[in-house]
């Protein structure tokens, strides 16, 4: 699947992407100007006081990070400073940091770091490679299985993404793509898309999941309730679109969804 020496493109250095950006100084400027504009405007009504100083402050961060003046963990620092400079509780403003949520996302965090660290992410990109074909269909294919897999023993879309995508940044590296690449894009943005849209699809796969059950398990039989007395009508027009268009069955032979699967995962028709 990697691409001979002489077509691989040599990474942009981490100091490039993650250092300051290009115009951090007229960055900082509109920040200021913006930041001090929404403080010294009028209150809007049903605004309190330290909610527009809260939201003058956040402008602020957000224009920051948008230009990347500093940091940004340096910038989400001085925002909460400044939040507390400006009267906000200090038990508000590090409300976030005091819950159960920090620990988790700490834990995982350190998870995929160690993933990381010790090559695990690395291995398992390459018995990913080794398994589906070496194109972007492959890829998005293996990583739905995986997110699918981690489904039944991990119902959190915040731990499931923390595992895949340093596996996904593995496989992105292994290949040799640059890392701002429409196809290092593509796949980290399926990997986390990958991380949580499979959740949906399973009762316990998310920790919203019981809750949207339950409402589309109650739901669904009063909204349909009018039709039960076609049931009938209806199973027997899914029988003959099947006879017509599918007579060996959904996986049987000729079926669209076996010519449609086995190019993708085994590389070859079927």
């Amino acid at each position: 699947m990697a691409g001979t020496p002489s077509t691989v493109t040599t990474p942009v250095p981490a100091s490039t992407v993650h250092g300051p950006g290009k115009y951090r100084w007229p960055g900082l400027a509109l920040a200021i100007v913006v930041g001090v504009a929404l403080l010294a405007m009028p209150t809007p009504h049903g605004l309190a006081p330290m909610g527009q100083r809260v939201l003058a402050i956040t402008i602020f961060t957000v224009i920051i990070w948008i230009f990347q003046v500093m940091n940004q963990g340096a910038a989400s620092v001085l925002m909460l400073t400044l939040m507390v400079a400006a009267g906000l509780k200090m038990g508000a403003a590090f409300n976030a940091f005091s819950g159960p949520s920090w620990w988790v996302l700490l834990a995982v965090l350190y998870y995929g770091f160690a993933m990381e660290k010790t090559g695990l992410a690395k291995r398992l990109a390459y018995y990913i490679l080794s398994i589906f074909p070496a194109t972007y269909t492959g890829i998005m294919c293996a990583f739905f299985v995986i997110g699918f897999v981690l489904c039944f023993g991990i119902p959190s879309n915040t731990v499931r993404t923390a595992i895949m995508i340093p596996m996904a940044w593995s496989l992105v590296k292994s290949i040799g793509l640059p890392p701002r690449s429409r196809g290092s894009a593509l796949i980290m943005l399926t990997t986390v898309e990958m991380a949580v849209v499979p959740g949906g699809t399973i009762l316990f796969g998310s920790l919203l999941g019981p809750v949207v059950g339950a409402l589309i398990l109650g739901a669904l039989p009063e909204v349909f309730r009018p039709l039960a007395e076609f049931r009938i009508l209806f199973y027997a027009l899914i029988l003959l679109l099947m006879i017509r268009f599918q007579p060996g069955g959904i996986f049987g032979e000729g079926s669209v969804i076996r010519k449609r699967l086995y190019p993708l995962i085994f590389g070859g028709a079927k």
